[in-house]
């Protein structure tokens, strides 16, 4: 799965116009195992600004990990704190994990998600974002 969506939509940024743009690719894997993700829930906040959507596959289905997404940030720039929340059919938190990188215009940002239940011990997975 790997789809785009327009966090600049969700806060009110404007897209710029032309080619180029501001992105953040997200890699979301998933710790552990368990019941079947049906979606996940992003909540997503641009140095203040919040934002949230939720993925899911387009026929339904159960999402495959790993699994990314690109947020599209129009002219946005700053800190993007990630939280990432899984769920399953029934709407029942599964897994979650937060994350932050810098944003900077004109760019494309990478951000590591790893969804882990309660259970599941963290690691020390490096976060570092890419610009």
């Amino acid at each position: 799965m790997s789809r785009v969506v327009g966090l600049w939509a969700l806060v009110g940024l404007v897209a710029g116009c032309g080619g180029g743009g501001t992105f953040v690719t997200l890699s979301i894997d998933r710790i552990g195992g368990g019941a079947d993700v049906a979606s996940i829930d992003l909540a997503l906040d641009l140095d203040g600004k919040p934002a949230s959507t939720t993925l899911r596959e387009p026929g339904g289905g159960p999402i495959s990990f790993p699994t990314s997404a690109t947020l599209s940030i129009g002219k946005g720039q700053g800190t993007l704190t990630v939280t990432a929340i899984a769920r399953d059919a029934a709407g029942t938190e599964l897994a979650r994990d937060t994350a932050s990188t810098k944003v900077s215009a004109g760019a494309t940002s990478r951000l590591a998600l790893s969804l882990r239940d309660g259970t599941t011990p963290a690691d020390d997975l490096d976060r570092k974002s890419v610009v």
